[in-house]
């Protein structure tokens, strides 16, 4: 559950106290039910927030910085720029929000690495750089 409570406030203008009592009053309802709640009583509780689209429009832009920085810093890794980067990682068919999912880093690692010819020792440093872009992810939203 105290993923949920990152997740939910992911964004600064829902505090973690208020989506915690929503999620402590839960009684066993769904994500969904969850964070609808915790929205539905920031929204209008909060001067800060006008409405739930502000708050999508807010935590996309977060969503989008992110991505860019974990593009940037494969570039990086590889010497490139990040626009160059990101056209290789559209050529790759691989959409950039991935490099964010643990659950994709390993068949982002083995495309690389096949596409670019990487070593075995390249690869892991690849596999870690990938892995540490899905963890900084996690603890810039928490």
């Amino acid at each position: 559950m105290k993923n949920c409570i990152d997740i939910l406030s992911l964004n600064n203008k829902i505090s973690k106290s208020k989506v915690f009592g929503t999620v402590s009053k839960s009684n066993g309802e769904s994500f969904a039910n969850i964070f609808n709640k915790a929205i539905k009583c920031n929204t209008t509780c909060s001067s800060n927030v006008c409405s739930v689209e502000e708050l999508n429009e807010s935590l996309n832009g977060d969503l989008d910085k992110r991505v860019d920085d974990a593009v940037e810093r494969l570039a990086g890794f590889f010497g490139i720029g990040k626009h160059l980067m990101a056209a290789v990682l559209k050529y790759l068919h691989i959409d950039p929000k991935e490099l964010l999912d643990p659950a994709r880093k390993q068949d982002i690692v083995d495309t690389l690495s096949k596409q670019l010819g990487l070593n075995k020792h390249k690869s892991e440093a690849l596999y870690n750089l990938i892995s540490d872009l899905g963890i900084s992810a996690c603890h810039q939203a928490g």
